[in-house]
């Protein structure tokens, strides 16, 4: 199984547990190279996998691993029309739409589930995006909800799916319009 951020296996100074072998450039490449086959696999990422390839220099993987709220086709649908061919379009909005939805560290489902102290049932976890965002994870268990919500408007779907350089999950709205 793969390792945690916080898993003393894991060499942050090289950037991956993946491969520390090879150089910063050729391990980040590698890395960016399996997520975009990881989401390229999956029919419901190809939106996101498309935008990714319009700006790859963006995704920062040299300071360890991260996890991507990786929107699914169905929450791209929900955008008025125009919005991902202007994102393609703007260099500027893609890095701040995509640096939205990755967090350094990996932050796997069960993280999110950790229940807050004094409120069982209840779970909460503030986390920052590569582009300085907040990111707010909670969860009701008493509600019946077991899908943790992202900024009070995303449902994680499938989550911990794994690639070299941290985790996916899906998420059912994009975090930024």
């Amino acid at each position: 199984m793969y390792a945690r951020a916080n898993d003393s296996s894991v060499d942050l100074a090289s950037g991956s547990r993946c491969c520390p072998r090879l150089s910063t450039k050729r391990r980040r490449r590698f890395i960016l190279q399996d997520l975009s086959d990881t989401l390229k696999s999956n029919p419901n990422y190809q939106t996101f996998w498309e935008l990714l390839q319009s700006a790859r220099s963006i995704v920062d993987t040299s300071r360890g691993p991260i996890t991507v709220l990786a929107p699914t086709d169905a929450a791209f649908a929900k955008l008025p029309k125009g919005t991902v061919d202007g994102l393609k379009k703007d260099p500027a909005k893609l890095k701040q739409f995509l640096q939205a939805h990755i967090v350094s560290g990996e932050v796997m489902i069960a993280d999110m589930l950790a229940p807050v102290t004094g409120h069982p049932g209840k779970t909460g976890l503030e986390l920052r995006s590569t582009g300085g965002g907040k990111i707010s994870i909670q969860c009701d268990l008493h509600s019946g909800e077991h899908h943790p919500k992202v900024n009070g408007l995303a449902t994680i779907g499938k989550g911990d799916i794994p690639f070299s350089g941290g985790v996916i999950h899906d998420v059912d709205t994009v975090l930024v319009r």
